[in-house]
């Protein structure tokens, strides 16, 4: 048993397809697998190497474990952390502990290449070995925040002086949200131009838009939108900007009744309960609904205490899945 990290002895790619297609309970379409590994891990803006390491057994790859790296802003100061991804055992060499010898040294490695902590959002498979065995630690369970079209408490009214339209993302649309705000809460992950560009615009699978409000030519907000089920609307992330903070909720209000004008019947998104909007959104009659994940992180250069859900602000963008 040897730990092989990718940076330094890389492998096929059909190596790690075959214990990605052996390990899932579900069929995997082999080319959509290609298409999100060379898109989250060849071409991610925040480092110039793949971070993934695996164990070699029999010519096949027996446990294979990957991060995509992604900036952590505390305030105006950023830190290196990475999105724990991938990580599985070839069903074959289970119970012979390869997946925690894997683990370890590649956590070592992280270390010494100035991470500050990973993180994850787990299912209900992955929490318990995770929290258990392998020394991750709980910030807190996010659950589904949800607006149904023959739920809302009151009638929106559109302000008059804003217009609210669908457009597409581009590169300038790109530009003008990387220079807007998401939160004031302590902690938040990066949005910037690369990682907006590389995150939404460049995704091979996923199509994203804008529901964007503006004042004359000024763009006050913008939701990034994906369509889930045709009917659905899933809330990737909101930008406003900081001129416009006063008006932050009629702007926000306005955007969710254009959205259900369109005919949509679901909005979802995650919305930390202290954040700028969940009251109002309650007000309306977004609920906190079905379990979505645990939000974990595993500490290696850590500086600050990090574990209070309260201060982080987090979307559906942070997450691999939507």
């Amino acid at each position: 048993m040897k730990v092989e990290f990718f940076w330094e002895r890389p492998i096929n790619f059909d190596l790690i397809a075959k214990i990605i297609i052996e390990s899932s309970e579900e069929k995997v379409d082999k080319n959509r697998l290609r298409l999100l590994w060379e898109w989250r891990f060849l071409n991610c803006p925040s480092k110039d190497k793949i971070y993934a390491s695996y164990i070699m057994e029999n010519n096949e790859v027996a446990t294979f474990y990957a991060i995509s790296p992604i900036s952590f802003n505390i305030n105006d100061n950023s830190f290196n952390t990475g999105l724990a991804v991938w990580g599985l055992t070839n069903p074959k060499f289970r119970g012979k502990g390869y997946y925690s010898e894997l683990y370890k040294a590649t956590q070592e490695k992280l270390k010494d290449d100035g991470f500050n902590f990973l993180f994850a959002f787990d299912n209900h498979n992955s929490h318990y070995p995770e929290v258990k065995y392998l020394g991750w630690k709980d910030i807190g369970l996010l659950t589904e925040f949800s607006l149904l079209s023959l739920k809302v408490k009151q009638k929106l009214v559109h302000n008059s002086k804003h217009k609210v339209i669908f457009e597409e993302l581009s590169e300038e649309k790109i530009t003008k949200l990387s220079k807007m705000a998401v939160t004031q809460k302590k902690f938040s992950f990066q949005r910037n131009y690369e990682f907006l560009k590389w995150r939404l615009m460049d995704n091979p699978i996923n199509h994203y838009f804008t529901c964007n409000c503006y004042f004359c030519e000024k763009l006050l907000a913008s939701a990034v939108l994906k369509s889930y089920q045709e009917c659905e609307i899933d809330i990737m992330e909101l930008f406003y900007d900081n001129d416009s903070f006063q008006e932050y909720n009629t702007i926000l209000n306005d955007i969710i009744s254009f959205i259900l004008e369109k005919g949509f019947k679901k909005i979802n998104m995650w919305a930390n309960l202290n954040s700028e909007e969940h009251l109002m959104l309650e007000k309306i009659g977004f609920i906190e609904c079905q379990f979505s994940a645990y939000f974990v992180y595993y500490p290696i250069n850590q500086m600050y205490d990090i574990s209070n859900l309260k201060d982080w602000h987090y979307r559906f963008i942070d997450s691999d899945v939507y």
